[in-house]
């Protein structure tokens, strides 16, 4: 004779299941959160500060980054999308001195971050894998018509993240979190509204995927669904 077909022990066991790939970070694109404030970030990401920090205070002059190999800041690595290199300093690591305006964000060095559409020199950041990345923004004051309307950028994993308008000199925090257990290797920088776009970033902050782990707030829900196919297989018992 064959045993009747147990619908809450099949469903207690695909609960558990599925909960342990989304916590071993096996189930892709689970999503990501924007974060306009640092301290919102840092809580969603676990909590603490970074791991991962750079501010290019040990920069004491302008670096061009704009050129075939980048260059090294810390854990993040800056380059251009194409060849299109030429000589622009915007494409830089800038001291304390301006570029266009109040572009420096706090009155130290910084980075400044250049955006085309099409593209013909984005910038690419590159770092090891990372879960949160976050940066302070500021916009140029005497160049309007490169204003970020909004910026986006591109991680390594496909996704179009709209990131704020940047508009003259407006400053700000902007974070990414990515919340399925995945990780992401670059970000490039766009704006497909404006010819051009360019600004100053400093500040950056990061929660490696090495760090601790990022809660998944969709696994403990499948384990839950697990848990419940459990009590009830009990109760019938």
């Amino acid at each position: 004779m064959y045993k009747r077909f147990d619908v809450t022990n099949f469903a207690r066991v695909l609960g558990l299941v599925a909960g342990i790939a989304v916590l071993s970070g096996q189930i892709a694109h689970a999503g990501y959160i924007t974060f306009t404030d640092r301290a919102a970030w840092r809580a969603a990401a676990g909590g603490g500060v970074g791991d991962l920090a750079e501010n290019f205070n040990s920069f004491t002059g302008t670096t061009i980054y704009g050129n075939p190999t980048g260059i090294d800041a810390g854990f993040l690595h800056f380059a251009t999308v194409s060849n299109n290199y030429g000589s622009d300093t915007s494409w830089s690591v800038r001291t304390a001195s301006n570029l266009a305006g109040s572009q420096t964000v706090n009155g130290s060095a910084y980075v400044s971050l250049v955006s085309y559409s099409p593209s013909g020199g984005d910038t690419l950041i590159t770092h090891v894998p990372l879960v949160a990345l976050g940066f302070d923004y500021r916009g140029p004051s005497n160049t309007p018509s490169n204003d970020a309307n909004p910026l986006t950028l591109i991680t390594s994993l496909g996704d179009n993240i709209t990131g704020p308008t940047i508009l003259g000199s407006s400053s700000g925090f902007f974070g990414i979190l990515y919340t399925g257990g995945e990780f992401f290797t670059s970000i490039e920088v766009r704006d497909f509204t404006d010819n051009r776009t360019f600004f100053g970033a400093d500040n950056f902050e990061a929660f490696s995927a090495l760090g601790d782990s990022v809660p998944v707030p969709g696994a403990l829900a499948l384990l839950g669904l697990g848990l419940l196919g459990a009590g009830a297989m009990r109760r019938r018992r």
